[in-house]
Protein backbone atom coordinates (compact mmCIF):
# COMPACT_ATOMS: atom_id res chain seq x y z
CA UNK A 1 0.00 0.00 0.00
CA UNK A 2 2.80 2.13 0.82
CA UNK A 3 4.19 2.00 -3.02
CA UNK A 4 0.76 2.61 -3.98
CA UNK A 5 0.21 5.41 -2.25
CA UNK A 6 3.49 7.38 -2.96
CA UNK A 7 2.18 6.57 -6.92
CA UNK A 8 -0.79 8.35 -6.56
CA UNK A 9 0.68 11.21 -4.78
CA UNK A 10 3.45 11.90 -7.08
CA UNK A 11 0.72 11.46 -9.78
CA UNK A 12 -1.41 14.36 -7.93
CA UNK A 13 1.47 16.41 -7.52
CA UNK A 14 1.80 16.18 -11.79
CA UNK A 15 -1.68 16.81 -12.18
CA UNK A 16 -1.46 20.08 -10.04
CA UNK A 17 1.52 21.31 -11.76
CA UNK A 18 0.23 20.72 -15.13
CA UNK A 19 -2.98 22.36 -13.67
CA UNK A 20 -1.38 25.60 -12.77
CA UNK A 21 0.65 25.82 -16.28
CA UNK A 22 -2.59 25.78 -17.62
CA UNK A 23 -3.84 28.37 -15.67
CA UNK A 24 -0.84 30.09 -16.28
CA UNK A 25 -1.26 29.44 -20.29
CA UNK A 26 -4.72 30.89 -20.10
CA UNK A 27 -4.19 33.57 -17.96
CA UNK A 28 -1.28 35.19 -20.35
CA UNK A 29 -3.83 34.50 -23.77
CA UNK A 30 -6.34 36.29 -21.76
CA UNK A 31 -4.50 39.04 -21.05
CA UNK A 32 -2.71 39.21 -24.41
CA UNK A 33 -6.64 38.86 -26.14
CA UNK A 34 -7.71 41.79 -23.59
CA UNK A 35 -4.51 43.99 -25.27
CA UNK A 36 -5.66 42.94 -28.47
CA UNK A 37 -9.05 44.48 -28.06
CA UNK A 38 -7.48 47.56 -26.08
CA UNK A 39 -5.64 47.79 -29.03
CA UNK A 40 -8.35 47.06 -31.99
CA UNK A 41 -10.33 49.74 -29.62
CA UNK A 42 -8.00 52.48 -29.48
CA UNK A 43 -7.17 52.11 -32.96
CA UNK A 44 -10.79 52.32 -34.08
CA UNK A 45 -11.59 55.60 -32.30
CA UNK A 46 -8.40 57.04 -34.51
CA UNK A 47 -9.93 55.44 -37.53
CA UNK A 48 -13.47 57.05 -36.92
CA UNK A 49 -12.03 60.40 -36.06
CA UNK A 50 -9.54 60.37 -38.75
CA UNK A 51 -12.93 59.43 -40.68
CA UNK A 52 -14.59 62.48 -39.54
CA UNK A 53 -11.58 64.90 -40.42
CA UNK A 54 -12.01 63.76 -44.01
CA UNK A 55 -15.72 64.32 -43.94
CA UNK A 56 -15.66 67.42 -42.39
CA UNK A 57 -12.78 68.94 -45.30
CA UNK A 58 -14.90 66.94 -48.10
CA UNK A 59 -18.12 69.16 -46.82
CA UNK A 60 -16.43 72.04 -46.61
CA UNK A 61 -15.17 72.37 -50.20
CA UNK A 62 -18.83 70.86 -51.77
CA UNK A 63 -20.25 73.47 -49.53
CA UNK A 64 -18.27 76.11 -51.06
CA UNK A 65 -18.30 74.78 -54.49
CA UNK A 66 -22.08 75.02 -54.48
CA UNK A 67 -21.53 78.57 -53.53
CA UNK A 68 -19.52 79.36 -55.72
CA UNK A 69 -21.15 77.65 -58.64
CA UNK A 70 -24.47 79.16 -58.26
CA UNK A 71 -23.29 82.30 -58.87
CA UNK A 72 -22.86 84.82 -61.99
CA UNK A 73 -20.99 88.14 -62.43
CA UNK A 74 -22.24 90.97 -65.16
CA UNK A 75 -20.81 94.28 -65.74
CA UNK A 76 -21.37 96.36 -69.11
CA UNK A 77 -18.82 99.52 -70.51
CA UNK A 78 -20.36 101.39 -72.77
CA UNK A 79 -18.57 103.68 -75.37
CA UNK A 80 -20.57 106.79 -76.76
CA UNK A 81 -19.74 108.25 -80.21
CA UNK A 82 -21.00 111.84 -80.39
CA UNK A 83 -22.14 113.98 -83.57
CA UNK A 84 -22.64 117.27 -82.51
CA UNK A 85 -24.19 119.74 -85.73
CA UNK A 86 -25.10 123.32 -85.97
CA UNK A 87 -27.08 125.00 -88.39
CA UNK A 88 -26.41 127.63 -91.10
CA UNK A 89 -29.70 129.55 -91.71
CA UNK A 90 -30.54 131.20 -94.59
CA UNK A 91 -29.19 134.48 -95.88
CA UNK A 92 -29.89 137.13 -98.06
CA UNK A 93 -27.39 135.81 -100.85
CA UNK A 94 -29.42 132.50 -100.83
CA UNK A 95 -26.93 130.64 -99.16
CA UNK A 96 -27.40 128.65 -96.11
CA UNK A 97 -30.07 127.06 -94.72
CA UNK A 98 -28.48 123.90 -94.08
CA UNK A 99 -26.78 121.36 -91.14
CA UNK A 100 -23.34 121.05 -90.93
CA UNK A 101 -20.94 118.96 -88.45
CA UNK A 102 -18.96 120.59 -85.98
CA UNK A 103 -15.15 121.21 -86.70
CA UNK A 104 -14.50 119.18 -83.09
CA UNK A 105 -17.23 116.37 -84.13
CA UNK A 106 -17.15 113.66 -83.53
CA UNK A 107 -16.24 113.16 -79.70
CA UNK A 108 -16.59 110.31 -77.22
CA UNK A 109 -17.53 109.50 -73.42
CA UNK A 110 -16.84 106.37 -71.69
CA UNK A 111 -18.99 104.33 -68.88
CA UNK A 112 -15.89 101.79 -68.04
CA UNK A 113 -18.03 99.30 -66.09
CA UNK A 114 -21.72 99.32 -64.99
CA UNK A 115 -21.11 96.22 -62.65
CA UNK A 116 -24.65 93.94 -62.27
CA UNK A 117 -23.28 92.57 -59.31
CA UNK A 118 -22.42 89.10 -58.20
CA UNK A 119 -26.11 86.98 -57.67
CA UNK A 120 -23.94 84.50 -54.99
CA UNK A 121 -23.66 84.91 -51.29
CA UNK A 122 -19.99 85.55 -51.80
CA UNK A 123 -20.63 89.07 -53.46
CA UNK A 124 -19.44 91.12 -51.01
CA UNK A 125 -16.16 89.61 -51.35
CA UNK A 126 -15.93 89.72 -54.90
CA UNK A 127 -17.98 92.18 -56.65
CA UNK A 128 -14.66 95.23 -56.29
CA UNK A 129 -12.41 92.87 -57.27
CA UNK A 130 -15.01 91.79 -60.48
CA UNK A 131 -15.18 95.47 -61.15
CA UNK A 132 -11.52 96.22 -61.27
CA UNK A 133 -10.56 93.25 -63.33
CA UNK A 134 -13.17 93.77 -66.02
CA UNK A 135 -12.26 97.42 -66.48
CA UNK A 136 -8.62 96.06 -67.11
CA UNK A 137 -9.65 92.99 -69.03
CA UNK A 138 -13.12 93.37 -70.39
CA UNK A 139 -13.27 97.23 -71.75
CA UNK A 140 -11.66 97.61 -75.49
CA UNK A 141 -8.23 98.93 -75.58
CA UNK A 142 -9.09 101.67 -78.47
CA UNK A 143 -11.89 102.63 -75.94
CA UNK A 144 -9.77 104.31 -73.58
CA UNK A 145 -7.95 106.49 -75.95
CA UNK A 146 -10.85 107.34 -77.87
CA UNK A 147 -12.28 108.53 -74.38
CA UNK A 148 -9.10 110.47 -73.37
CA UNK A 149 -8.79 108.06 -70.64
CA UNK A 150 -5.63 106.04 -69.13
CA UNK A 151 -6.39 102.02 -69.10
CA UNK A 152 -6.22 100.93 -65.85
CA UNK A 153 -3.64 98.67 -64.94
CA UNK A 154 -4.90 94.34 -63.81
CA UNK A 155 -4.73 94.48 -60.41
CA UNK A 156 -3.29 91.62 -58.35
CA UNK A 157 -4.95 88.29 -57.20
CA UNK A 158 -7.84 88.30 -54.93
CA UNK A 159 -6.88 86.70 -52.14
CA UNK A 160 -8.93 85.82 -48.73
CA UNK A 161 -7.99 84.10 -45.60
CA UNK A 162 -9.08 82.60 -42.65
CA UNK A 163 -12.47 82.23 -43.88
CA UNK A 164 -14.78 79.59 -41.68
CA UNK A 165 -17.67 77.35 -43.06
CA UNK A 166 -20.77 77.29 -42.12
CA UNK A 167 -24.08 74.59 -41.88
CA UNK A 168 -27.47 74.54 -41.01
CA UNK A 169 -27.10 70.92 -40.61
CA UNK A 170 -23.93 69.60 -39.50
CA UNK A 171 -24.54 65.80 -39.32
CA UNK A 172 -21.72 63.40 -38.77
CA UNK A 173 -19.27 66.77 -39.18
CA UNK A 174 -19.19 67.77 -36.20
CA UNK A 175 -15.45 69.66 -37.07
CA UNK A 176 -16.74 71.49 -39.76
CA UNK A 177 -16.50 74.36 -37.99
CA UNK A 178 -12.73 73.45 -37.26
CA UNK A 179 -12.08 73.81 -40.81
CA UNK A 180 -10.10 76.87 -42.43
CA UNK A 181 -10.00 77.77 -46.04
CA UNK A 182 -8.44 80.64 -48.05
CA UNK A 183 -9.91 81.95 -51.66
CA UNK A 184 -7.79 83.20 -54.47
CA UNK A 185 -9.23 84.30 -57.83
CA UNK A 186 -6.80 85.24 -60.85
CA UNK A 187 -6.92 87.19 -63.86
CA UNK A 188 -8.47 85.08 -65.91
CA UNK A 189 -11.20 84.71 -63.00
CA UNK A 190 -10.32 81.57 -61.85
CA UNK A 191 -11.23 80.51 -58.55
CA UNK A 192 -8.92 78.61 -56.21
CA UNK A 193 -10.00 77.46 -52.84
CA UNK A 194 -8.20 75.63 -49.95
CA UNK A 195 -9.30 73.82 -47.42
CA UNK A 196 -7.61 71.88 -44.05
CA UNK A 197 -8.97 71.04 -40.28
CA UNK A 198 -6.75 72.77 -38.15
CA UNK A 199 -6.85 71.09 -34.50
CA UNK A 200 -5.38 73.24 -31.24
CA UNK A 201 -4.20 70.55 -28.27
CA UNK A 202 -3.89 71.63 -24.60
CA UNK A 203 -0.23 72.83 -25.19
CA UNK A 204 -1.31 75.03 -28.22
CA UNK A 205 -0.15 73.06 -30.64
CA UNK A 206 -1.81 73.13 -34.38
CA UNK A 207 -2.26 70.21 -36.53
CA UNK A 208 -3.51 70.61 -39.87
CA UNK A 209 -4.98 67.75 -41.66
CA UNK A 210 -6.31 66.56 -45.08
CA UNK A 211 -5.33 69.65 -47.02
CA UNK A 212 -7.67 70.00 -50.31
CA UNK A 213 -7.90 72.48 -53.25
CA UNK A 214 -10.93 73.40 -54.88
CA UNK A 215 -10.15 74.53 -58.53
CA UNK A 216 -13.35 76.58 -60.20
CA UNK A 217 -12.45 77.83 -63.80
CA UNK A 218 -14.35 80.26 -64.99
CA UNK A 219 -17.16 80.76 -68.10
CA UNK A 220 -16.49 84.10 -69.70
CA UNK A 221 -18.86 85.51 -72.96
CA UNK A 222 -18.73 88.78 -74.15
CA UNK A 223 -21.36 90.14 -76.50
CA UNK A 224 -21.70 93.68 -78.01
CA UNK A 225 -24.94 95.94 -78.59
CA UNK A 226 -24.90 98.89 -80.80
CA UNK A 227 -27.75 101.75 -80.75
CA UNK A 228 -28.39 104.72 -82.36
CA UNK A 229 -29.83 107.39 -80.95
CA UNK A 230 -30.84 111.05 -82.40
CA UNK A 231 -31.74 113.83 -80.51
CA UNK A 232 -32.17 117.45 -81.77
CA UNK A 233 -28.68 118.58 -83.13
CA UNK A 234 -26.70 115.55 -82.00
CA UNK A 235 -26.58 111.90 -83.22
CA UNK A 236 -24.79 109.31 -81.03
CA UNK A 237 -24.00 106.09 -81.77
CA UNK A 238 -23.57 103.74 -78.33
CA UNK A 239 -21.56 100.59 -78.37
CA UNK A 240 -22.29 98.41 -75.12
CA UNK A 241 -20.03 95.90 -74.21
CA UNK A 242 -21.13 93.34 -71.58
CA UNK A 243 -19.36 90.42 -69.75
CA UNK A 244 -20.58 87.29 -67.52
CA UNK A 245 -18.33 85.55 -65.82
CA UNK A 246 -20.12 82.02 -64.30
CA UNK A 247 -18.04 79.33 -62.79
CA UNK A 248 -19.43 76.08 -64.44
CA UNK A 249 -20.25 73.45 -61.44
CA UNK A 250 -19.27 70.76 -64.04
CA UNK A 251 -15.69 72.42 -64.30
CA UNK A 252 -14.78 72.07 -60.70
CA UNK A 253 -12.31 69.57 -59.29
CA UNK A 254 -11.66 68.66 -55.80
CA UNK A 255 -8.65 67.40 -55.24
CA UNK A 256 -6.53 66.13 -51.93
CA UNK A 257 -3.18 66.96 -51.58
Amino acid sequence: MSGAAGKLKSRRGVSILMGLLLLLVCAMAGAAALTAAGSNAGRYTHLRQDQQRYLAVASAARLVRDELCAGEYTASATLREIHTYSYAPPNESGGGGYWYEDWDSPHYTLDPVVANGYTGSFGPWLEGHMEELCKAREVPVEWWGLAGMSQPSEPEALKLTGLGVQAEDSGDEALLDQVKWSLEMGQDYTITARFQLEETDRAGNTAAYYATTLTIPARVETKQDIEDESAGSRDVTATTQSVTVTWPAEGAVIRQA
